[in-house]
């Protein structure tokens, strides 16, 4: 998908996939690693709260995370070190 990001123009997700592919190319070292929603908390209750709590096309920024999750992104924290 990354590697031919064009083909992708018209998915859904073009645009990101495409931003994505942009920042791999750049001369830097990246590690990219996928955690599912049963081990990444975070992400899942994020993904809650978009399906149920933000309107379509809505942009909400997040400084820091949510109140309704910060206990669940504090307890992640120790297990993101390396």
């Amino acid at each position: 998908m990354l590697k031919d990001p064009k083909s992708f123009k018209d998915h859904d997700l073009g645009n990101i996939i495409r931003d994505v592919a942009s920042l791999l190319e750049r001369n830097w070292t990246v590690q990219v690693f996928h955690a599912s929603r049963t081990v990444n908390f975070v992400a899942n209750r994020l993904a809650i709260m978009g399906r149920t709590k933000i309107k379509t096309g809505e942009i909400v920024p997040f400084s820091y995370p949510p109140t309704e999750l910060f206990e669940t992104y504090a307890a992640e924290i120790p297990d993101m070190a390396p």
